[in-house]
């Protein structure tokens, strides 16, 4: 059956207004003629190429604001995720989209809130940067007060690439865990979800998960695979030169952004 043109336009603007209530002017334009299509074509994949240029370029000072993510409030109420160009979501969610929700109204999540906390908001927001407090380990002001917003003032300082005084909270979602440990010497750890052997000072992932899962634990945080390609991962630790040891899944993808990563150290 053949849709007359109008009723796929009125079809678009009505899936594209569902998943993003807050855009209020929406246009749809059919085309069904070829030569115009390969005429646009030219200059829509010049646009796609010089956003994702952008996207690829900013970073926590190029941003007017950062990200913020309650959606697993029903079982870490007292965790929030501070999202940024560099530190993305620690489940492996696309930043982008976590963005594109919070900018459009778009929420996959509210029903599993924690209702004491979050009821009727969106699951993604968006929070002022603030004064930079701290360059090395990440700490902004309004990271800081939305923490505090979010979590009932049980969080108040969150440090996104430090793992020492304030270390970011951990949902339980996190892909990896990022420890500090004295074996096999003084150093950090980094260990992927589902590893199913030992660090080397005896840590398995459910002892690390127990320590971290939603809440703020000094000397672990979490993190997504894409925070190990971040000019900032663990910068208050000097990144890479500070991880002492990794779980095998790691240290494949340390030998692609770092090319010195090894299972047994750095």
């Amino acid at each position: 059956m053949n849709l007359p043109p109008k009723q796929i336009g009125e079809s678009l603007i009505a899936a594209v207004r569902n998943e993003f209530p807050r855009i209020t002017k929406l246009r749809a334009e059919v085309i069904f003629d070829r030569d115009r299509l390969n005429a646009m074509a030219v200059d829509v994949s010049a646009e796609r190429t010089q956003r994702e240029r952008e996207i690829e370029s900013a970073t926590e000072e190029s941003v007017s604001e950062f990200i913020t993510c309650v959606g697993c409030s029903a079982f870490a109420p007292d965790h929030v995720c501070i999202l940024t160009p560099e530190r993305p979501p620690q489940c492996g969610r696309a930043y982008e989209f976590i963005k594109t929700g919070a900018l459009y109204g778009y929420d996959d999540m509210t029903n599993i809130h924690h209702r004491a906390l979050h009821s009727g908001i969106n699951s993604f927001g968006t929070c002022a940067k603030g004064d930079l407090l701290d360059p090395a380990a990440g700490e902004w002001s309004g990271a800081n007060a939305a923490a505090a917003r979010l979590t009932g003032g049980r969080i108040t300082r969150v440090q996104l690439h430090s793992l020492d005084e304030a270390p970011h909270t951990g949902c339980g979602c996190f892909q990896l865990i990022m420890f500090k440990t004295d074996q096999p010497k003084p150093g950090i750890g980094v260990m992927e979800r589902g590893y199913k052997g030992q660090a080397p000072d005896g840590r398995t992932w459910q002892d690390l998960h127990y320590a971290l899962g939603g809440k703020q634990a000094a000397g672990l945080a979490g993190g997504a695979w894409e925070y190990l390609r971040s000019p900032k991962f663990l910068a208050a630790h000097g990144g890479w030169k500070s991880v002492v040891w990794v779980s095998p899944k790691v240290s494949a993808m340390g030998r692609l952004v770092d090319g010195a990563v090894r299972q047994d150290g750095v």
